[in-house]
């Protein structure tokens, strides 16, 4: 970085030019035995190249240096040989020979950015493009002349992605439905069989916006675009002539054993991309472009991801509790378990001091902690009793003591009418002196056998009126009953 300026490289010959002797150099010293680093060689010394001439191959000769196009091993190797240009470039800004871009409040920098074989570092003028954001425009076509290249503006692409422009407008998906449309117009539909549709779908088609899904919301809008392309190319049709849609597209992408064919669902499969990004937040704690994200941000990624639909596309896994603090974390709906059991809590606690640092309990306290124990037992089960707490908390063997002027129980059970008589037992109730009251009864033979059983609220009373339509309520259902010709009836209340 000089100034402000932050210089980016376009490469597109990193990968043909990288040394070998650099490259071996560096393995050697990150730690590859001898004997690896000698098949690296014989798989990289040996390659010959040649060259078409007229559609015609040349001899071929021997290369010197760089890695070949589609060999799996060459990915790797630019990484290791990457990873020594990373070294040193830190090692320069260590010696304050450069400085990196400052991102955020907790001083982070940022001295390059690699990505395949483009590196945020060396740029070739007549390739490249100045920018400006926020700075006078003639003042970037000043700096554009002095380094003798072009002037460039936003919205712009690069790598790919487009830069500058809103993510929601259909204009931003343009590239997109360009290349759909121009892999179409090179399908014949009508040469291709519905298998051969299906399988061009599922591979080229759905794949080709992934890029874009896996960084942005698709719009609505947008959304149905792409749709109406795939609908129109899996059934044949085209912009000339239309065909009929044999199945709703919901069915279309189901899987194969609900009915469908398996198309991926374009709105579905943007969530999931986009949910990874929390998913990745969480788990890649370390990751670089996460903590640029926090210094910039905030740590919480519901407010740097507010477009992200989380919670309905998640779910709770139980773990091992390795990591989890019982008494402190917070359960369900925000309870911290040591602020709302705090007893259990203090508890919990002692136990520890006990078990693990050998401390012992106060007996004073405990017998303290009795005490009001006791004086809170004594005044529930004797409520009548309106002795002072003060008085038992001091004498606790007081509240064993037997209490004058206690209530006389009496227990009364229920005895079975004749084998001629019937008896209801019925009750009334009301709410307060005068209020909302309801009646209730039983009838019963003398084997002890249910026979009716009813309950009804009526209007505002007192007790005894409510007693007295119990009864009449109980004498109206046996006047109406089959049992008043051959029974005698017994009422019975508790008042």
């Amino acid at each position: 970085m000089i100034g402000n300026v932050n210089f980016l490289k376009f490469g597109s010959t990193a990968f043909d030019s990288i040394s070998w002797n650099f490259l071996d150099h560096v393995m050697g010293f990150i730690g590859f035995g001898v004997k690896w680093r000698c098949w690296i060689k014989d798989c990289i010394f040996t390659a010959k190249i040649s060259i078409l001439v007229n559609g015609s191959p040349s001899r071929q000769f021997n290369m010197e240096r760089g890695l070949r196009q589609g060999c799996p091993f060459s990915p790797l190797l630019f990484n290791i040989a990457g990873e020594a240009l990373s070294a040193m470039l830190c090692k320069v800004e260590s010696i304050k020979i450069c400085k990196g871009v400052m991102i955020g409040r907790n001083g982070l920098s940022l001295t390059h950015l690699q990505y395949a074989d483009d590196t945020i570092l060396f740029f070739n003028f007549t390739k490249s493009h100045l920018i400006g954001i926020g700075i006078n425009q003639m003042l970037v076509g000043r700096w554009a002349e002095k380094i003798m290249c072009k002037v460039g503006y936003l919205p712009t692409t690069y790598l790919g992605l487009p830069l500058g422009a809103k993510h929601n407008s259909t204009r931003f998906w343009d590239l997109v439905f360009e290349k759909v449309r121009r892999k179409l117009a090179g399908w014949k539909t009508k040469m291709l069989s519905f298998g051969g549709r299906i399988t061009l779908l599922k591979s080229i088609l759905t794949s080709m916006p992934v890029f874009y899904m896996s960084l942005f919301q698709v719009p609505h809008k947008v959304k149905n675009e792409l749709k109406k392309l795939q609908r129109k190319f899996l059934w044949g049709g085209d912009d000339q002539k239309r065909k009929i849609h044999l199945v709703k597209w919901d069915k279309v992408c189901n899987y194969k054993d609900c009915g469908g064919i398996g198309i991926t669902n374009i709105e579905i499969k943007n969530r999931a991309m986009l949910n990874k990004w929390i998913w990745r937040y969480g788990m890649e704690t370390d990751s670089l472009w996460r903590t640029v994200i926090v210094d910039k941000g905030s740590s919480n990624p519901s407010i740097l991801l507010p477009n992200m639909s989380v919670v309905p596309n998640f779910g709770f896994a139980v773990s091992k509790g390795d990591n989890m603090l019982f008494w402190s974390d917070e359960w369900i709906d925000g309870i911290i378990l040591s602020q709302a059991f705090p007893r259990i809590f203090a508890l919990a606690v002692n136990r520890n001091e006990v078990i693990f640092s050998g401390k012992e309990w106060n007996v004073d306290q405990c017998l303290d902690l009795v005490k009001v124990r006791v004086v809170s037992w004594s005044n529930a089960k004797w409520p009548a009793d309106y002795s002072s707490v003060l008085d038992t908390y001091k004498e606790p063997l007081a509240c064993g003591q037997p209490r004058k002027n206690r209530k006389n129980i009496k227990n009364i059970l229920w005895t079975a009418p004749n084998e001629r008589t019937l008896k209801f037992n019925v009750d009334g109730a009301t709410q307060g002196c005068l209020g909302p009251a309801g009646i209730g009864g039983l009838l019963r033979n003398c084997k002890r056998e249910v026979k009716i059983i009813f309950s009804k609220h009526i209007s505002e009373a007192d007790s005894n009126l409510a007693e007295y339509r119990a009864v009449r309520e109980a004498f109206a259902i046996f006047v109406a009953s089959k049992w008043k010709e051959d029974y005698s009836l017994l009422i019975e209340n508790n008042s």
